[in-house]
């Protein structure tokens, strides 16, 4: 009797969401010190912990990957944190916790809608899952789409299986949500609802529209600060569209194999992928483990709708999402990716539970072997990845330094200001380049587009005084920069130069912002005592006292008095005239 009293409460609910907890928080609330840290990660820090020094809430976030300033719904949910601490280990522990509990939420949902198998064996490959590990520890936006996924992949079964119409207002919040954290997301919320649609789901306009008036309440700050600034999002975005990539990637299609294991992981490890297998050869060799799962999850998409007609479309929704990247000549980007990871580990756990269901002990023993192999593989990579981050603290690939080493350097070149009440702003603001608050950006419009000229006498004393406090330098270029630079701007911040050494890194970046965007190179003519801007793909010859400049069948040449003469008269030529001045 004993023992079947302790059977039960093993294989409980609250037993197991316990065990799921724990399991997803082994790697994830770990090591700390070897988080990512990088610009995008301080930005979003930096925008969600303004009103602690005495600023407005942001009306945005990051940049996104196409251009777009993301929507400010993150970094309102990062505030609360930043009130407690503004430490980037709290912050990313924080994030950790919160994926961590949505992996075990998950793990309720699938049990009440599938079976216990298939959510035990999902939720712990997605806890030592070392992609799902990345994308939930970082402060990141995308790192907050699985929590907000959970409640609306439980609002889609609620819909699909249950038909309870109520359930149209957390659908339409979670899907709204989803779409403010990542953008991209809505091209798998439209197939999703389309397929929702075609399944004669009853439609209950008013809880559709409860929902959505919802979903779009964080959206409000940003709409009114794109339509104050003439909604520079939209030119992005219809600039967007010839962004894209002018040819398809095949590559697309292979992301939702590897997201589930290690496949694609070079991105992250970079040149240090050579380094890895050479500090851990049989954890590397073990990696071919994960090709299993190549085989496990198609086969699990395969059963997956044979068995589960009332939720098929969710299946057809994965894998028309790559046909859908691939036709919109997305990107290959794994991120893309996060929002479909719980129903790629559903898929693969179903293949999983199919084989071990089956009367034959050989295929149960296999089928055992190699979930027990997949997992311990996944564990083993994780604690060899740490220790090779631990090791290196710098990684040549996308993951870069960690925290804890480039938090010594920031701090030794900060220290005067530790006694700042605004010191964490500081901090913050030294991980962000100049280029990035340029005045036309929505960043630099953000951070400071109150900046005027009644500013720039204290501006330039502070620069004189503290030129190591990079708001000083952040500001005076977001300033100089509200229209994109121009000859103008250079020789105004030429001339600042002069009686202000400090502004020279200025001058510099804008100058390298103004040839990179009008596809131009400098040229230094020390003989003649001259500088000029020319197209970058013409040629450049010194000739006795004489300078030529050619390209495209038009030349111009130079001599030591300034005297042009050109074999023709084009808005090229002019704006090389226009650019020469002496050294």
């Amino acid at each position: 009797m004993f023992k079947n009293i302790k059977k039960k409460v093993l294989l409980s609910n609250p037993f197991l969401f316990l065990l799921i907890l724990l399991l997803s928080l082994i790697f994830r609330v770990t090591n700390l010190g070897l988080i990512e840290f990088k610009t995008d990660e301080a930005i979003n820090l930096l925008l969600a912990s303004r009103p602690l020094f005495g600023h407005p809430f942001a009306p945005g976030g990051t940049v996104s990957s196409i251009g777009i300033l993301n929507p400010p719904l993150f970094t309102y949910l990062l505030f609360p944190l930043t009130v407690i601490s503004l430490d980037p280990r709290w912050i990313s522990f924080s994030i950790a916790l919160i994926n961590s509990i949505s992996i075990a939420f998950l793990f309720l949902v699938i049990k009440k809608y599938y079976n216990k198998n298939i959510a035990l064996i999902s939720t712990i490959l997605m806890a030592f899952s070392p992609w799902a590990i990345i994308y939930s520890r970082k402060i990141w936006t995308q790192d907050l789409l699985i929590p907000f996924f959970v409640p609306f992949f439980y609002s889609l079964h609620k819909l699909l299986i249950e038909k309870k119409q109520i359930f149209w207002i957390p659908y339409a919040i979670f899907a709204l949500f989803l779409i403010q954290l990542h953008q991209i997301i809505i091209v798998f919320i439209a197939i999703i609802t389309a397929f929702l649609l075609l399944q004669k789901i009853k439609i209950n306009v008013k809880y559709i529209l409860v929902g959505s008036a919802i979903g779009i309440v964080p959206l409000i700050p940003y709409a009114l600060f794109e339509l104050n600034n003439n909604c520079p999002d939209c030119k992005t975005f219809i600039a967007a569209i010839n962004k894209f990539s002018p040819q398809r990637s095949f590559e697309i299609f292979s992301r939702p194999l590897q997201i589930t294991s290690q496949g694609g992981f070079r991105f992250i490890l970079g040149n240090d992928t050579l380094t890895f297998a050479q500090k851990f050869p049989l954890i590397d060799n073990l990696r071919k483990v994960f090709y299993l799962e190549y085989l496990l999850t198609p086969l699990g998409v395969f059963i997956f709708v044979k068995k589960f007609k009332k939720t098929k479309i969710i299946a057809y929704s994965v894998i028309l999402l790559p046909i859908a990247y691939f036709l919109l000549k997305l990107d290959p980007f794994m991120h893309y990716y996060i929002i479909i990871m719980p129903i790629l580990f559903l898929f693969l756990a179903t293949s999983l539970d199919y084989l071990l269901s089956n009367k034959n002990l050989f295929t149960r023993i296999g089928a055992i072997t190699i979930l027990i192999l997949i997992i311990a593989q996944s564990i083993m990579f994780n604690l060899s990845f740490f220790k090779l981050l631990e090791l290196k603290q710098f990684l040549e690939g996308d993951y870069g330094r960690i925290y804890s080493a480039t938090e010594k350097e920031v701090k030794k070149k900060l220290f005067k200001f530790e006694s700042y009440s605004d010191y964490n702003e500081i901090f913050l603001s030294s991980f962000i380049p100049l280029n990035y608050v340029y005045g036309y950006l929505p960043l630099g419009e953000i951070l400071y587009g109150d900046t005027t000229d009644n500013d720039m006498v204290m501006l330039e004393e502070k620069l004189k005084e503290k030129s190591d406090d990079p708001r000083i330098k952040q500001e005076l270029i977001s300033f100089y920069t509200k229209d994109k630079p121009d000859l103008q701007t250079l020789t105004l911040l030429k001339e600042k130069t002069l009686n202000i050494p400090e502004y020279e890194s200025l001058y510099k970046n804008v100058l390298g912002e103004y040839l990179w965007a009008n596809f131009k190179k400098e040229y230094l003519w020390h003989k003649g005592g001259l500088r000029l801007f020319y197209p970058e793909h013409w040629k450049v010859e010194e000739k006795n006292k004489e300078l030529i400049i050619f390209g495209d069948g038009y030349s111009l040449s130079i001599d030591e008095n300034r005297s042009y003469i050109s074999n023709k008269k084009t808005p090229v030529i002019d704006d090389i005239i226009e650019s020469i001045e002496p050294l």
